[in-house]
C-alpha cells in the first residue's frame, strides 16, 4: 500500500510557527526556499492544506504575510502568487460544496484573513520601498474578491 503522497507536508506547517521576520533575515536562502515551496503547495496542494489544523494553517499565512514585508524582492514574489494562489481558488470555488471548500470557508470565517492580507499588501505596495510593486499588486484583485465573498460589503467600510 502506498502511502499518501503529501503525507511529510505535516511538518512544514509547524516549522512555520517557530519562525518570525528575524529568522528569516538570519536565514534568506532557507526562508525563500520555504516561501518557494508554500507557493507550490497553494498552487497544486490546496486540498491538503485546509485540511490542516486553524493554528497550523493560520501559521502558514502569517509566514506568507511576513514574507511579503521581506526585503529580498524574490521572497515576497514568490509569497504574493502564493496568496494569490489561495484566494484566486476560494473565488473560483466559493459556490461549491466539496470537503475542501468547507474546511477553507471554516478557516476563513475564524477571521479576517483575507482582509488581513489585503491590508498587507495595500502597506507594502503603497508605502513599501520595493522594485517589485506589480509583482505585490497580483494578489489584489482575488484578495477583493475573496473579502466581498466572505463578508459582503467590506468595500464599502471603512
Amino acid at each position: 500500500m502506498r502511502a499518501p503522497p503529501l503525507r511529510g507536508l505535516g511538518c512544514p506547517p509547524r516549522w512555520a510557527c517557530a519562525r518570525s521576520r528575524a529568522t528569516a533575515q538570519r536565514h534568506p536562502k532557507l526562508f525563500y526556499a520555504y516561501v518557494t515551496f508554500l507557493h507550490h503547495v497553494l498552487r497544486s496542494h490546496v486540498d491538503f492544506l485546509v485540511t490542516l489544523p486553524s493554528a497550523e494553517f493560520l501559521s502558514v499565512l502569517t509566514a506568507l504575510s511576513n514574507a511579503l514585508d521581506c526585503l529580498e524582492a524574490e521572497v515576497s514574489s514568490q509569497a504574493a502568487f502564493a496568496i494569490d494562489h489561495l484566494a484566486s481558488y476560494f473565488v473560483r470555488n466559493a459556490r461549491k460544496d466539496t470537503a475542501t471548500m468547507a474546511a477553507l470557508r471554516s478557516h476563513v470565517s475564524a477571521g479576517a484573513i483575507f482582509e488581513s492580507l489585503m491590508r498587507v499588501v495595500f502597506n507594502v505596495v503603497v508605502f513599501g520601498d520595493i522594485g517589485n510593486q506589480w509583482s505585490l499588486s497580483r494578489p489584489l484583485l482575488s484578495l477583493i474578491q475573496a473579502a466581498e465573498l466572505v463578508r459582503p460589503g467590506v468595500r464599502t467600510q471603512r
